[in-house]
């Protein structure tokens, strides 16, 4: 299954892809916009493109390997749900809607040399003011770059403290 173009989930419901031990290949843009999308029985699923989840919405994996590729993107206030054998970041991770807040329940996370986590702040309240990724599962390795973006002028004095990641 290779997606070059755009799913949209805007309703409560569910959208489900399966197909058993199925190569998934996204290389255009996946939106949870609402509800729940499921990609599930995965042989292997590949991002080359973009994943958006905002809140109240989840994307959820479950079977074989999930790799979110050098150049890739995944973002958003919502939940990330994974139940896949292995999960690598080479790509990018980052709570979306500046700042927001990313759930991610990942059975053993893996960030490669190339994943960059982003993350932005523009005060001290996690969510509202800063961004914060909360891991739950196994494992979580990050390897990889944190790149910090300040907005709105917002610059730490030297005993302030940000909770990035929960786990």
């Amino acid at each position: 299954v290779h997606n070059t173009g755009q799913i949209v989930q805007q309703d409560i419901g569910r959208l489900s892809f399966n197909r058993s031990s199925a190569e998934y290949v996204n290389a255009g843009q996946i939106d949870a916009m609402a509800g729940e999308i499921q990609f599930q029985n995965l042989g292997t699923f590949s991002n080359a493109g973009e994943i958006n989840i905002v809140a109240g919405a989840e994307v959820s994996l479950s079977g074989g390997a999930f790799v979110n590729e050098v150049g890739s993107q995944i973002n958003g206030t919502g939940t990330l749900t994974s139940v896949v054998s292995t999960f690598t970041d080479n790509g990018s991770l980052g709570p979306g809607a500046s700042p927001g807040v990313l759930t991610m329940d990942v059975n053993n996370y893996e960030q490669t040399s190339s994943g960059v986590l982003n993350m932005e702040i523009a005060g001290l309240t996690a969510g509202n003011d800063y961004d914060q990724i909360i891991f739950s599962g196994n494992s979580a390795t990050l390897n990889g770059t944190l790149q910090i973006r300040f907005l709105d002028g917002f610059a730490p004095t030297m005993n302030d403290q940000f909770d990035l990641l929960l786990g």
